[in-house]
C-alpha cells in the first residue's frame, strides 16, 4: 500500500465575523504550503494578520481580503516578500491606497491588476456607498446609478448608496 502525501493548499475561511488575528496565525502556521488564502469578509482581521500570512506562506500565489475593513496600506506593504502573489482582491478594503497597490504592483513582478478600479465602501454621516469608480465605462456607471437610485428608494432608514466619479 502506496502513502500518499496529501498537501493543503488553499484556505478559505471567508465570512467568518468571529476570525481573528490570532486564530489566523495559529491555522497559518500549521499550513505553511498554502497557495491560496481567503479570508474575505472577515472584519475583525487586521494587518497583523496580513504580516502572518506573508510571512509564513512563501508560495502565496492568491489573497482574497476583500471586506476585510481593518486591513490598511502598512499590510499591504507587508506583502511585497511574496514573489509568487498573482492575485490579491482588496474590494471595499477603505484603509487601503491605489499608491499601496501600485508600490506592491512594482515590487510583485508576477501581481496581475484587477480589469477595473475596486469600488470602495465608503461611510459618511451615516451613508454608505460606493467610491472611486471610474466614469471610463459609461455603461457601468449608468447601471451603478441606476442601481443606486433604486437603492436609494429601499432604504428610508438613512442608509443609502452613492457613486463618487473619480477625477484622475
Amino acid at each position: 500500500m502506496a502513502l500518499v502525501n496529501l498537501t493543503i493548499c488553499t484556505l478559505d475561511v471567508a465570512q467568518d465575523p468571529k476570525l481573528r488575528d490570532s486564530q489566523v496565525k495559529a491555522i497559518i502556521s500549521k499550513h505553511k504550503s498554502l497557495r491560496r488564502v481567503n479570508v474575505r469578509g472577515c472584519c475583525h482581521l487586521t494587518d497583523s494578520s496580513i504580516l502572518t500570512i506573508s510571512s509564513l506562506v512563501p508560495k502565496l500565489s492568491d489573497l482574497n481580503v476583500s471586506y476585510c475593513l481593518q486591513i490598511s496600506d502598512a499590510g499591504i506593504r507587508h506583502l511585497k516578500s511574496c514573489r509568487y502573489l498573482k492575485y490579491l482582491h482588496t474590494a471595499a478594503c477603505n484603509k487601503v491606497s491605489e499608491e499601496a497597490l501600485e508600490v506592491l504592483y512594482k515590487s510583485c513582478k508576477l501581481l496581475k491588476r484587477p480589469f477595473m478600479p475596486m469600488p470602495r465602501l465608503v461611510r459618511v454621516n451615516g451613508v454608505y456607498g460606493l467610491s472611486k469608480l471610474k466614469a471610463s465605462s459609461p455603461r457601468l456607471l449608468s447601471a451603478a446609478l441606476e442601481d443606486s437610485r433604486n437603492k436609494q428608494q429601499q432604504h428610508e432608514s438613512g442608509f443609502r448608496l452613492y457613486v463618487d466619479e473619480d477625477k484622475s
